[in-house]
């Protein structure tokens, strides 16, 4: 558990709501562990507005909109979650959104695995993004996160960075694309 976070959610399925699954903002702080997050109408996790949980072997999928999204000064820590068949991207972060995420499995989704955009930055270290329908990690407008260490893999696109995207690319392994492993525009 993370230390000074007494709110935890162990083993629940959070599932079928019309909305999000689950909502961390107004620098909320909570513990979600191996819980089983699905087909909810938006996020299966939203983090805005200085949320700040910590996301430990969870299951998020068949989400009718991102597995995660992060924004709007959101933070969080993503460790060991199994992030797979959502309709928008598996992990969403935008508009100062600043999560960790490691050692995640982002998969076979209908879009990209990780779309960082409108100022979203944050930490993406030790993840296994692959199979996706569109690219592995897309980043546009102005959006800058740190990518280190990933398996980038089996998607239309390894990296896609378009639009002022910037970032900072270390030690992945970006391989079997359809397309190009890295495409740099605009």
């Amino acid at each position: 558990n993370q230390p000074g976070i007494n709110l935890t959610f162990r083993r629940n399925r959070i599932h079928s709501g019309k909305a999000v699954g689950v909502c961390v903002c107004e620098n909320g702080l909570a513990v979600l562990e191996e819980n089983d997050i699905y087909n909810n109408k938006l996020a299966g996790v939203e983090i805005k507005t200085g949320g700040d949980p910590a996301l430990y072997r969870n299951r998020i999928h068949d989400g009718i909109d991102s597995g995660v999204f992060v924004h709007e000064h959101g933070k969080g820590t993503l460790e060991e979650n199994e992030i797979f068949q959502n309709t928008a991207a598996g992990v969403q972060i935008a508009t100062f959104g600043a999560p960790t995420l490691s050692k995640n499995n982002i998969h076979d989704g209908k879009e990209s695995g990780v779309y960082v955009f409108d100022e979203g930055c944050g930490l993406l270290e030790g993840n296994d993004i692959g199979n996706n329908a569109a690219v592995g990690i897309e980043v546009r407008s102005g959006g800058n996160p740190v990518v280190k260490s990933n398996q980038i893999h089996d998607s239309k696109a390894g990296v896609y960075v378009n639009d002022s995207g910037l970032g900072r690319f270390e030690d992945n392994d970006i391989f079997d694309h359809a397309s190009a492993g890295v495409d740099i525009r605009t």
